[in-house]
């Protein structure tokens, strides 16, 4: 998704700097009213400036690299964190992988700034995040409850769960190691968008086995 197909006036907000121009904005008509005691004009036209001044300020930042940077950084960044944190958790023999494919998606976004296969890392993250919850709360019963034969049920699910992942951890590093090659060939981007369609959905067969 480009950065105008969002909320454009939500993303400027999430940027820190903004507050900052609007800080400066507010704080000279403020000065301007108490030194000057304009007339209604004055003051409408002070507003005008106002509203001018900070659409200016967008339109710079939109085309600055520092707020494409940030643009780019912001889904992967936030749910990275949440995820992360559910990890902890979690078995070393799932946190590891996952924290791995966390780790590569962030390279695949930051190499992707035009949001070519936004879509499906979107939703690989979303996945990964709802597995690795899934994961953490039947480890967690495997380990407290059940007879032998329901741990058995959840042993095989928790080793279905840590398959998927190894499977998708597979394919984001071959998706990685041709990063150079998919910027610049169609025919494979195309190959790849479907390589990740083919992982989501495995994924999702295996949240949806719990």
């Amino acid at each position: 998704m480009s950065l105008y197909e969002r909320k454009p006036l939500k993303l400027l907000f999430t940027y820190p700097p903004t507050w900052m121009a609007v800080a400066a904005i507010f704080t000279v008509h403020i000065l301007y009213t108490i030194l000057f005691t304009p007339s209604l004009i004055w003051t409408i036209a002070a507003a005008v400036l106002d509203v001018a001044g900070f659409g200016l300020w967008g339109y710079l930042s939109f085309k600055s690299k520092a707020f494409q940077d940030h643009f780019n950084r912001m889904p992967y960044e936030d749910r990275n964190r949440e995820i992360l944190e559910l990890l902890r958790s979690c078995p070393d023999t799932f946190r590891k992988p996952a924290e791995e494919c966390i780790s590569l998606l962030a390279r695949i976004n930051k190499e992707f700034p035009d949001q070519t296969y936004s879509a499906e890392l979107g939703m690989m993250m979303a996945n990964l995040r709802e597995l690795s919850e899934n994961h953490k709360i039947l480890h967690e019963r495997f380990l407290q409850f059940g007879n032998q034969e329901q741990k058995k049920r959840m042993e095989s699910i928790l080793a279905g769960q840590l398959e998927a992942l190894k499977a998708t951890l597979a394919t984001l590093k071959t998706f990685s190691g041709n990063l150079t090659l998919l910027a610049v060939n169609e025919e494979q981007t195309q190959v790849a968008t479907d390589e990740l369609k083919y992982i989501n959905q495995g994924l999702k067969e295996v949240i949806e086995e719990l």
